[in-house]
């Protein structure tokens, strides 16, 4: 009988993972015994052993290669940095790279191989510091050491031929942690150190919720922990969260007392950092499957927050609605998608799989709006009536809204003209408060199991064959794949406010808060509208007495965690506006909190040509309305590229 791999991969990972990733692990790393099973003694004598990732290759030839030995303080000593420079006249632009490692494990040899590849394929020197590791140099000295190669790179800049004026850090996890500290140092030197980048890979800035024993398994909660990622992750085989706890035993200790001073310490938990203005500009990698994705992209919305440069990116429904209006079109072996989440994955700027999906009145009163609402919700009541393939996880159900102010005239107008069994309430009949109200029947979706039966469909050979890509661009040329791309749909939602190429002032996140319940017994929708508030009890059709409770519509505020004062105020509002709610029934399953991608003036559905054969159709900023407006908008933005679709030679990309 064959033996299970030591580390298999767990069902609930294999959907979306990286076929190149899956059978490389399942070839090279299932069987290998994970580095906090053993002590650190016992894996210094064989790294490559314990760790499937440790390199085996030194990459490519550079022009010159050169160790230094540069002194260091606190304690006293010295480390090696080792000088990659390109083939050249010089002066270079220069990039110091710091390990990542869990300030454990580590050193020249690690990363060498990705920076030889940058510094060939950059052209830039590249400085790999081989900082002291614990448990012999616990923390903070690996981030002095850091510091301290830093400022020898500038004062030697003359002899290492580099450019002190155009300097770049980087590093990965740890290193990720390092080069945010280093950024606030720079910025606070005198004189400033004005750096050009801060390049932080799946960095870690907020690791309170670790627990301290690595041989107790402790299971994160919402309660003990505010990062979804580190929640569901922390089973990962190839980095599970005692594998966090190993490396904090040897860089802080096990002593509470400490560990609990030292993790309040802003260079250690840079989410707590006093001052995040003036940073250096920054790009923050995440893997969707790591413990630390979701606090290191909570550090970066501070750092938007703050007014720093940061890029980070996101396949919502948006896009989806554009990809299935293109299929229908007859473009489908036309499309590829590439987005950097997809139908299955969990983030809070990826709020499609938890938004409530209905149709409603939440949206504005202008033309657009107004228009998308009744196209929107025209075409599902079809898409229903005639059961078509995508109207799988839609449904008609009952529906009562109120508003506290009165709606625009334009807006009860419209709806009178198309929305089915339509019924003004008597003014007499409405709650204390509210000032209009009607009843009608409307849609609801199944939210995750919609998204996910759209990118079935399209992967289907009648709909094209769509592939998907799970990608980050940080520029929006790079959504240009190769040079038969022509035609770009640009649906990114949040990151609209940071992507090089759209960077769109008018943006801006819409926080929300829901709670997940079980309450078999509510069939009917009801929601009502208010000054800075949403409240709103949606059923999920085709679920288990799935409903969303609702919630919050917090212009600009993008804090990721959720209140419990406002999960509080949700089950008290929407008990009071549908009673049932409070029979006893309600099993809250999850609370959660998302970033709607929201936008000064509306959507943005428009063309631009940004060069004489690319034209990209921008179709974003649909706030809390994705579902709803989404076809109409879908339908306005292929009708813009009409003209460039007839151009069956050229390759369509959303």
């Amino acid at each position: 009988m064959q033996e299970e791999p030591i580390n298999h991969i767990p069902e609930k990972y294999l959907h979306n993972l990286d076929p190149e990733w899956k059978e490389m692990w399942n070839k090279h790393g299932q069987d290998v015994v994970g580095a906090h099973l053993v002590t650190i003694e016992e894996f210094r004598k064989c790294p490559a052993k314990y760790s499937f990732t440790y390199p085996t290759w030194d990459g490519p030839d550079v022009h010159d290669v050169q160790d230094h030995i540069v002194p260091v303080q606190d304690p006293e000593g010295t480390i090696t940095c080792r000088v990659y420079t390109p083939s050249g006249p010089g002066p270079f632009p220069v990039h110091l790279n710091f390990h990542g490692g869990g300030w454990v494990l580590g050193g020249l040899k690690t990363e060498a191989a990705w920076c030889r590849s940058i510094c060939n394929e950059a052209g830039i020197v590249v400085i790999d510091v081989d900082y002291r590791l614990a448990p012999e140099f616990p923390f903070p000295v690996a981030i002095y050491d850091c510091w301290a190669a830093l400022q020898w790179a500038i004062s030697s800049a003359k002899h290492l031929n580099i450019d002190p004026t155009s300097i770049s850090i980087g590093g990965l996890s740890s290193g990720g942690l390092n080069t945010t500290v280093l950024a606030h140092f720079a910025r606070d030197a005198v004189p400033r150190i004005d750096l050009k980048l801060q390049l932080m890979i799946v960095p870690a800035t907020d690791m309170r919720y670790i627990p301290i024993s690595v041989d107790e398994p402790v299971r994160l909660t919402p309660e003990t922990c505010p990062y979804p990622s580190a929640i569901f992750c922390s089973d990962l085989p190839w980095s599970p969260l005692e594998r966090e706890s190993w490396f904090l035993k040897y860089y802080i200790g096990d002593d509470p007392e400490t560990r609990t001073k030292i993790l309040n310490d802003w260079r250690m938990t840079p989410v707590l950092s006093p001052c995040l203005r003036d940073l250096a500009p920054a790009h923050i990698v995440t893997a969707e499957y790591d413990v630390e994705r979701d606090e290191a992209e909570h550090y970066g919305r501070m750092l938007q927050a703050a007014g720093n440069q940061v890029s980070m990116k996101r396949a919502g429904i948006v896009g989806l609605d554009v990809a299935i209006e293109l299929s229908k079109r007859g473009h489908g072996k036309y499309i590829t998608v590439i987005a950097e989440h997809l139908p299955g994955d969990s983030s809070i700027d990826y709020t499609s799989p938890w938004a409530g999906a209905n149709f409603s009145g939440i949206s504005g009163g202008d033309a657009n709006a107004l228009r998308w609402d009744r196209a929107g919700y025209t075409l599902m009541m079809e898409m229903i009536d005639k059961q078509t393939t995508e109207a799988k996880y839609l449904a008609k159900t009952d529906s009562t809204e109120y508003w506290d102010e009165m709606p625009q005239p334009d807006k009860i107008q419209s709806m009178t003209e198309y929305l089915r069994d339509l019924v003004i309430i008597p003014k007499n009949e409405l709650p204390a408060g509210v000032a209009f109200g009607i009843k009608f029947t409307t849609v609801t979706i199944n939210a995750p199991a919609h998204c996910q039966h759209l990118q079935n469909l399209l992967s289907q050979p009648e709909y094209g064959s769509v592939p998907f890509i799970r990608r980050r661009v940080s520029r929006l040329q790079d959504a240009f794949i190769s040079k038969n791309t022509k035609l770009v749909f640009n649906c990114i939602g949040n990151s609209a406010i940071t992507l090089s190429g759209v960077m769109d002032s008018k943006c801006y996140p819409t926080r929300g808060q829901i709670l997940v319940v079980k309450a078999p017994s509510v069939k009917q929708n009801i929601m009502r509208h208010g000054a800075g508030y949403e409240t709103y009890v949606i059923p999920r059709p085709f679920s288990d007495g799935t409903v969303i409770l609702g919630g919050y519509m917090q212009k600009g505020n993008s804090y990721p965690n959720v209140k419990e004062e406002e999960s509080a105020s949700i089950l008290k509002r929407t008990g009071e506006l549908l009673p049932v709610l409070l029979n006893g029934e309600v099993e809250i399953v999850r609370a959660v909190v998302g970033l709607r991608p929201s936008r000064e003036g509306g959507a943005r559905v428009e063309q631009e040509k940004i060069s004489s054969d690319r034209i990209v159709i921008h179709n974003y900023g649909a706030g809390g309305t994705g579902f709803q407006a989404g076809i109409g908008m879908a339908v306005d933005a292929v009708d813009l590229a009409t003209d460039e679709l007839r151009k069956l030679g050229q390759k369509s990309m959303l």
